[in-house]
């Protein structure tokens, strides 16, 4: 079969083709062996850290050989030497110089040049050459969809052809980064070198202690707090620069000689009035507190003035991140800081800069707005649904969308966070990731069109038809609220049965054709987790709590069954966040159902106050003589803070409601009230009357008993605050799942024979219909 060498990467320059192909195997008997160097040879693989050049030239020699063979049916020999009667394939060591006319930043410029009586692979670097020998192992129809034997295709020609000519290549984006198998990413084009970046302070202010240097930590709430570091004293920037002096003088291993100044994980807060003196005024729109970006900048200004001299080529490399994300105002970047855009708190369902979500166009005005300050910046993006790695999600439209916009705004470096065993959803989306960061004028069409059929065989429509209604389900969303917490409103039900009609219609066309089946099969496990999901809301939502924790336990179920037949796709975190996050409730929920009477579930739509100056608890927001008529009516656990027009606040949220008791409970002894989840702690309040601060974090049910405070008789005014200052989720705070009341069975007495699945009814008298 022809293969054609055809340049279609960007900034490629090559020689004419030859019209005469250039036969490599004939009826199944290659006609090429494989030569590299015999120190590649003779490198020993299960060293810690070999050689990183001569593994690159093993690993491109390995590849060559075991898939020309498994593409021709013959063996194809490695060796240090041309065997006699076969077409040399030289991996980096042809014997006489291949022309290289282009280069690139980090060494990841290749050449292929094919002649009658030589294939020669060169670069910049062996990596560079392993890039060439994957190109042409891709040209000659090999594909790694996924780093198993699932997702890579090799196709049998056992008449390999090919055509002789120059080609070269260099890369769009001088670093491409994604957390992934190194050799998967190797095959595609990624896995080169990373620049500087990371969370650093700790590194350099965990070994003192806070007593000790008070004036080395910032003031948060009125206290020295040993977390993140006092930017405006003059002796922490003596540390930096000593600490750095240091890593840079025993050299990095990040490209380019760079090191992380980059803050901890969180927000850059600071008391002190010197630290607030060096802030803009700014407030960060999404974390609604002071912006740290130019006292920050102001404290890496001066470290790197004081290390220039010593290190012109060094650079200082720092997330864009948190409350530290706003481009700075009233001061310029020193040349040798390197901000690479981390945009966690920014929508992560579309493509940045798409017009119609929340946040999208906002980052892209702050990206270019970093690109005018400073002379070279990149990104780091999140490949999955943070932190979901369950629900179908998908990056390919999103991608071949976000960076080729990305680099016509200046942009030339990406690292993506992604997770190496959950490729349920990153099929085919790192793949053409891959492509698009190599050269972002590729044709996407053109590499989909050549994936369905290769990956899906028979199934190739209906999966295209899945993917691309999943795609533009998540590109057109105008949900912010993160993680599940939007996935209502993106795979609404419409979206969901045209999902479901396309899988079936793909499994019913690879009935017993494997690998195709497998592959399908994947997915339904994909599709599944969003049916549980779904139903276990919806049953949640309706007081069905039984029914909730069944769907809730299938969902487990799935992720078993799927993890244990297919570990790569579906990995460990897939359940391991649910757990995390969700579990616990519907836990809870399946123990009312088992254990209490639900008398009634409160409405979904409360009286509410959205308390963004912390007044509440001193201006008696909790007596029941309140005024309230100025108050909002907020919902509850059918919406999430995002939906109602609050998605980024911070703070102080209260609830306010009535009811009776029904005739029949007022001699109940235990009354209890179980809120299905808060963002993230909350306090309650009965008839005026402290029941306590309940809850931290991961959206926790809380149970409170009542007996004590209940009016038996007549009305009750139930008032709770929930405050989500700690960041849990996006879009996200106050109550978040339905309130039941609840009575619990005494001992020894018997659960009625069905547990109760049957919605209960509201608890009427309340201030809202």
């Amino acid at each position: 079969m022809l293969l054609r060498l055809i340049p279609l990467l960007l900034f490629v320059a090559c020689g004419s083709l030859s019209a005469a192909p250039l036969r490599i195997a004939e009826n199944g008997e290659p006609r090429v062996s494989v030569v590299v160097d015999q120190a590649a040879l003779d490198l020993d693989l299960k060293q810690r850290n070999p050689d990183a050049e001569l593994l690159m030239l093993r690993w491109a020699a390995d590849d060559l050989g075991e898939y020309l063979s498994r593409i021709t049916g013959g063996q194809v020999t490695v060796a240090a030497a041309p065997v006699e009667g076969r077409i040399p394939i030289h991996v980096g060591n042809a014997p006489e110089e291949v022309a290289l006319g282009v280069s690139s930043e980090f060494g990841d410029a290749w050449a292929l040049s094919i002649t009658p009586a030589r294939i020669a692979l060169a670069g910049e670097s062996s990596r560079a050459v392993y890039y060439a020998a994957a190109r042409f192992l891709h040209d000659c129809g090999v594909r790694w969809y996924s780093p198993d034997s699932l997702g890579e295709i090799v196709p049998s020609k056992p008449d390999l052809t090919v055509e002789t000519g120059h080609l070269e290549a260099t890369p769009s984006f001088h670093t491409r980064g994604l957390w992934a198998d190194r050799r998967w990413a190797l095959r595609n084009g990624l896995g080169g070198p990373q620049m500087a970046q990371g969370h650093a302070f700790a590194s350099f202010m965990s070994k003192f202690n806070v007593d000790e240097h008070p004036d080395y930590f910032p003031i948060i709430n009125g206290k020295v707090v040993k977390y993140q570091a006092n930017l405006s004293n003059p002796e922490v920037v003596k540390l930096f620069v000593d600490g750095l002096r240091e890593r840079l003088r025993k050299g990095t291993n990040w490209a380019g000689n760079g090191v992380a100044i980059g803050p901890d994980d969180g927000a850059l807060l600071d008391e002190r009035p010197e630290s607030i003196a060096m802030d803009s005024g700014r407030i960060d729109p999404f974390l609604q507190v002071r912006s740290g970006t130019d006292r920050f900048i102001s404290f890496c200004n001066q470290v790197a003035g004081e290390l220039e001299a010593e290190f012109p080529e060094a650079y200082f490399g720092f997330y864009v991140y948190s409350n530290h994300n706003l481009a700075p105002q009233t001061v310029k970047p020193h040349r040798l800081l390197f901000p690479i855009v981390a945009p966690i708190t920014y929508n992560r369902f579309t493509s940045i800069g798409n017009p119609i979500a929340p946040t999208s166009p906002y980052l892209e005005e702050v990206i270019r707005a970093w690109v005018e300050v400073s002379p070279r910046i990149g990104c780091y993006l999140y490949n999955f649904n943070l932190a979901d790695t369950a629900m179908p999600f998908t990056r390919t439209l999103a991608w071949r969308l976000t960076f080729p916009r990305l680099h016509q705004w200046g942009l030339r470096y990406a690292t993506i966070e992604s997770m190496d065993d959950n490729w349920h959803f990153q099929i085919p989306g790192n793949y053409i990731l891959s492509r698009i960061l190599w050269d972002v004028t590729t044709d996407v069409d053109a590499l989909l069109d050549d994936f369905y059929p290769t990956f899906y065989g028979p199934a190739a429509a209906p999966m295209r038809r899945y993917n691309e209604v999943l795609e533009n389900a998540y590109e057109t969303t105008t949900a912010y609220a993160g993680s599940i917490w939007s996935i209502h409103r993106i795979l609404h039900p419409d979206v969901m049965q045209a999902l479901h009609a396309a899988l079936a219609d793909a499994e019913a066309a690879v009935v017993g054709q494997d690998p195709y089946a497998q592959r399908v099969r994947i997915t339904r496990h994909s599709l599944t987790f969003a049916d549980t999901w779904l139903a276990a809301r919806a049953a949640f939502n309706e007081g069905r709590l039984a029914d909730a924790a069944a769907q809730a336990a299938a969902f487990k179920a799935n992720y078993d069954a799927g993890s244990a037949a297919y570990p790569r796709y579906i990995g460990k975190r897939a359940w391991g966040y649910f757990r995390g996050y969700f579990n616990a409730a519907f836990e809870e929920a399946g123990r009312l159902a088992r254990e209490s009477r639900i008398i009634g579930a409160f409405p979904d739509k409360w009286k509410g106050f959205i308390d963004k100056d912390g007044v509440g608890v001193a201006d008696a927001f909790w007596h029941p003589d309140r005024d309230t008529s100025s108050w909002i009516t907020l919902r509850t656990h059918t919406v999430s803070l995002d939906e109602q027009g609050f998605p980024f606040y911070r703070g102080a949220i209260w609830y306010r409601t009535t009811f009776e008791l029904p005739e029949a409970e007022r001699d109940t002894s235990q009354l209890r009230i179980w809120i299905g989840g808060i963002d993230d702690s909350a306090r309650v309040w009965l008839n005026g009357q402290d029941l306590g601060s309940y809850g931290r974090g991961n959206f926790p049910p809380v149970d409170v008993d009542i007996s004590a405070a209940v009016n038996r008789e007549g009305t009750n005014t139930l008032a709770i605050m929930v405050t989500n200052h700690g960041i849990t989720e996006l879009g996200t705070g106050g109550i978040m799942r339905p309130v039941f009341l609840h009575a619990p069975y005494a001992e020894g007495e018997a659960p009625p024979d069905a547990i109760q699945q049957d919605r209960p009814r509201p608890l009427f008298g309340g201030d809202i219909e």
